[in-house]
């Protein structure tokens, strides 16, 4: 599963904020109780096994939080287009 919105929407960010902070990976890993593997993952744009709670707890660590908002209804296709 790819991330989706907003803080996520970038693939790098977890990285960037990371290192924004001058954590390490492994200095972030132990703070957090995560594997290194999976915290690679997650800076690779993918959530894996992350669940919500610990994708919170290491933003938290970072200075960051998940924000939820309601989305814009949108729709694939412009029913206008759709001839009678």
């Amino acid at each position: 599963m790819r991330y989706s919105n907003g803080i996520l929407g970038n693939r790098k960010k977890i990285r960037e904020l990371r290192k924004r902070k001058g954590v390490t990976q492994e200095e972030l890993v132990r703070k957090v109780n995560i594997s290194r593997q999976i915290l690679s993952t997650l800076e690779n744009g993918l959530l894996g096994r992350i669940t919500v709670a610990m994708l919170i707890y290491i933003l938290h660590q970072l200075g960051h939080e998940l924000d939820i908002k309601e989305r814009k209804r949108t729709f694939f296709f412009d029913p206008s287009m759709v001839g009678d």
